[in-house]
């Protein structure tokens, strides 16, 4: 009885050993990944596109057609500019920055 089973054990690990590993290497796939999602869109600050820091800036104080209100301006536009340029604040953040100029 017992070299009965020790056959049985044999023919199934053989079989196993011819059938179940045989083609692991070959032929195996694990699958197709999944989706990432679509990516998010960035925007501009919610101004609609392009921003133009010479309209944004043509309000108050930097909208007077005078020295003082152009160099005003000047100041806004270049704030707005370089505070975008450094990206340490959101684009809306940058422009009330540098529109605070014109609001004196």
């Amino acid at each position: 009885m017992k070299l009965g089973r020790l056959f049985v054990i044999a023919l199934l690990a053989g079989t196993l050993g011819v059938l179940g590993c045989g083609d692991d290497e070959t032929n195996g796939t694990g699958g197709t990944a999944g989706s990432g999602g679509t990516a998010g869109m960035g925007g501009n600050g919610g101004t609609g596109g392009a921003i133009d820091p010479n309209e944004l800036c043509n309000i108050e104080a930097c909208a007077i057609d005078s020295d003082i209100g152009r160099a005003a301006k000047a100041v806004c536009i270049d704030e707005i500019n370089s505070c975008i340029a450094a990206g340490i604040l959101t684009t809306e953040e940058c422009i009330a920055f540098g529109t605070e100029t014109c609001t004196v």
